[in-house]
Parts: C-alpha cells; sequence; structure tokens
C-alpha cells in the first residue's frame, strides 16, 4: 500500500513536471511578428511577376496596405508593370512609372483580412533575368491596417533572394 501510494505522488509530481515544462516553454517562446513576403520572381518568355503574401498578420488579417510612389524600385530592363488584388484584395489605386522605376500601390480588402496567404500578383515584362535586387521595396515606405482599420505598427519585411529565367 505503502508502495502504491509513493508511486502515485511520484506520477503526479512527474504530471505536474510535464506541465510546468510546457507552460514555461510557451512563455519563453517570443510572440510572432507580422511579416509581408515578397517572392522571387519568375520569369517566362519575357513576362515576370512576383507575388505577395503575408504570414501572422495580427487583429483578423491584414486588411489594407498602402506603398507610397518610391516605396517599390525596379530597374529599366523591367517595363509596364502592374498589380493584381487576390483573394478579394481590390487594388484601388496605382502608379509604376517605368521612367523612374518609381512604383507604388494601395490595395484593400472590403470584406475580410488575411491573415497567412498570398494578397497580390505584380506582373511586368522584363529583357532579361531578375534578381532580387531588381525588384525592391522599402519597409518604411509601406503601411498595413489590420482588419479593424487599426495600423500594425511592427512588421518584417521578407524579400526573396532566389533568381528564376525560364525561356
Amino acid at each position: 500500500m505503502r508502495r502504491a501510494r509513493l508511486l502515485l505522488v511520484a506520477a503526479v509530481a512527474l504530471v505536474m513536471l510535464v506541465g510546468l515544462i510546457g507552460c514555461l516553454g510557451k512563455l519563453l517562446t517570443p510572440p510572432s511578428t507580422a511579416t509581408l513576403i515578397v517572392s522571387e520572381a519568375m520569369i517566362s518568355d519575357g513576362r515576370g511577376r512576383v507575388m505577395l503574401s503575408v504570414k501572422d498578420m495580427p487583429d483578423g488579417g491584414m486588411a489594407a496596405i498602402a506603398v507610397v510612389v518610391g516605396g517599390v524600385g525596379y530597374l529599366g530592363h523591367i517595363s509596364n508593370v502592374a498589380i493584381e488584388g487576390l483573394q478579394g484584395f481590390e487594388v484601388l489605386a496605382s502608379l509604376f512609372d517605368d521612367g523612374t522605376g518609381d512604383g507604388g500601390f494601395v490595395l484593400s480588402n472590403p470584406s475580410v483580412g488575411i491573415v497567412d496567404g498570398e494578397f497580390a500578383r505584380i506582373t511586368f515584362d522584363t529583357t532579361g533575368p531578375v534578381t532580387a535586387g531588381d525588384i525592391v521595396f522599402s519597409a518604411g515606405d509601406i503601411s498595413m491596417s489590420d482588419d479593424s482599420g487599426a495600423l500594425i505598427p511592427v512588421f518584417d519585411l521578407d524579400q526573396l533572394a532566389h533568381q528564376y529565367y525560364v525561356k
């Protein structure tokens, strides 16, 4: 009987220890940072595209994004740049100036925000390979708001550095 009680106490202590370690793990894990992701450029037959997506957006997800003109820069072998909203996002305004290589846009989803996933496609013509440095976003020129209309003040900008050129 005494041995059974000792085993029971040891089992309860072990369960409590495992639970405590699990709770500490949650407390010590830093919160996820909202991230705006600019994909690598995908090129085929002189036409290219870059996908825009988000990850870990707070409070119902990102519902609007504004990039001031100059917040997107691109080089001279890229032209005829356009942006298309996906998953309910609508283009409210866009300007891409091939002469200066500066661009900007405003997109909004009037129905719902997006927490994770693609929300826009940028398309363009090109006369050669496009590397990560050929289309560049400036984090300081980007504003995003969540589903309630509140500004998302802190986010990471992830511009992937892969290159693809397919004939």
